[in-house]
């Protein structure tokens, strides 16, 4: 069985989602974890039927491993709507990660279901699911500055064109981003 759509379905639309939020300028800066659980739609395994409840389980069972390495992407203050708790070990030539994300409330519980994917390397997983998905561009001066979400960091890459100079900081609008880009032209 697969379970990126019930988990989909899961995730509760937030606030800053709604048309009429004084916040919807925001959402430009955040990743869609709807969008990155479907991108990662082709690596998804089948869970079988007796595993459906225990998608570690089933990971144990086709690793031969019982501890896993993981994270959640709260602990980076990660640029994500809703935070996302992963388990991985790498098997041979694979990499199995178990996928869970978090709804609403305290960051400890209330969390979806577990979907799990198999992936090449950790940096399929990183390059599929942050820096090719998520990002945009600021015209400011006239000049392009363009930027990569990561959902591991608070802090945005951003490019700009003319200059051939990179930047990192922390922007959650357009005017904080035009704020910092202020404050990189002045150094």
């Amino acid at each position: 069985m697969k379970m990126i759509d019930k988990i989909i379905a899961d995730i509760p639309k937030l606030d800053i989602e709604k048309e009429d939020s004084q916040y919807k300028d925001e959402l430009k800066y955040l990743a869609d974890t709807r969008v990155i659980l479907d991108n990662l739609r082709d690596y998804e395994v089948d869970i079988p039927k007796k595993y459906e409840d225990n998608v570690l389980g089933y990971m144990e069972e086709l690793t031969n491993y019982k501890d896993f390495k993981g994270g959640n992407t709260y602990n980076y203050n990660g640029k994500i709507l809703h935070d996302i708790n992963y388990n991985y070990i790498q098997s041979g030539d694979n990499l199995y990660m178990a996928i869970m994300v978090h709804r609403l409330g305290d960051i400890r519980a209330n969390y979806t279901e577990y979907a799990l994917f198999r992936f090449d390397s950790i940096e399929e997983v990183i390059d599929d699911i942050c820096m090719e998905n998520f990002g945009g561009c600021v015209e400011y001066n006239g000049k392009h500055y363009y930027y990569d979400i990561s959902i591991f960091d608070e802090f945005l890459r951003v490019w700009c064109e003319e200059t051939q100079e990179q930047y990192d900081f922390y922007a959650y609008n357009d005017e904080s981003f035009i704020e910092e880009i202020k404050k990189c032209e002045e150094k």
